[in-house]
């Protein structure tokens, strides 16, 4: 689904970003 990515600090910013535009659809 999502490409998992810990290491990279950019990385992390783009998954929580995303994680917060999907709680908004989702909720």
């Amino acid at each position: 689904m999502w490409v998992k990515c810990t290491t990279s600090a950019e990385c992390q910013s783009i998954w929580i970003a995303t994680s917060l535009v999907m709680g908004k659809w989702l909720w």
